[in-house]
């Protein structure tokens, strides 16, 4: 009878522990769903804030009211120069970023060199090719590479960022965001920063500078 006894007391500590050991990893299986559902984002650790979405940025987007599309023309990832293999994913991130804060936002990754057709159309939108000279494995070399932005609203002409590179990150929040509201302005919209000369950040300061536009005096 002990032994009996002993036997069912050990059946139901094997029975208990299974039972947990299957709800923890239910558990373990919704908590990995929901993680991998949620948007995120990227840590944003650059010294200028780069991949951080400003709030001037999410009023623009937030505002939309009618779809603007994003298409990013990028020469594939495995025939780029080894300082840009990185470039189409930061950037696709960024425009990840975009269309979470905003629903009216829709970006596509393109490849020009996928169809001679469709590369023979950007030339008429101003989006070609550009040439970049390489090293790799001790070897000097030419590239021909694709990385341009367009902006497409409505019937209205695409506005193109010709050149997307990673010097540019710094100011390509600036550069989509302000084309947006320009092309999704009834009018001719004129862009103009009023602030106290110290509430005018470095980043901004630069903006302005490649608008030609005067900072604050001091």
């Amino acid at each position: 009878n002990a032994l009996t006894v002993e036997q069912r007391m050990r059946r139901k500590a094997d029975i208990k522990f299974a039972t947990s050991a299957l709800v923890l990893l239910a558990v373990a299986a919704m908590l990995n769903l929901v993680i991998y559902r949620m948007p995120l984002g990227r840590i944003d650790t650059t010294q200028g804030k780069i991949y951080t979405v400003s709030k001037s940025a999410k009023n623009i987007l937030q505002n939309l009211k009618t779809k603007v599309t994003l298409r990013y023309y990028v020469t594939p990832e495995e025939k780029m120069p080894a300082g840009m293999k990185d470039l189409q994913r930061n950037i696709s991130d960024k425009l990840g970023e975009f269309a979470q804060i905003s629903d009216k936002i829709k970006f596509e990754v393109v490849d020009p060199t996928a169809n001679d057709e469709v590369s023979k159309s950007l030339e008429q939108k101003g989006i070609t090719p550009f040439t970049l000279r390489t090293t790799e494995k001790d070897a000097v070399g030419i590239k021909n590479v694709y990385s341009s932005l367009a902006i497409s609203y409505l019937d209205k002409p695409d506005d193109v960022i010709p050149q997307v590179m990673p010097s540019t990150l710094p100011t390509l929040e600036y550069e989509i965001c302000s084309r947006i509201y320009r092309l999704t302005q009834p009018g001719q919209a004129t862009v103009a920063v009023v602030a106290p000369y110290d509430a005018v950040d470095a980043r901004r300061m630069q903006y302005m500078q490649m608008m030609g536009q005067q900072a604050p005096e001091k």
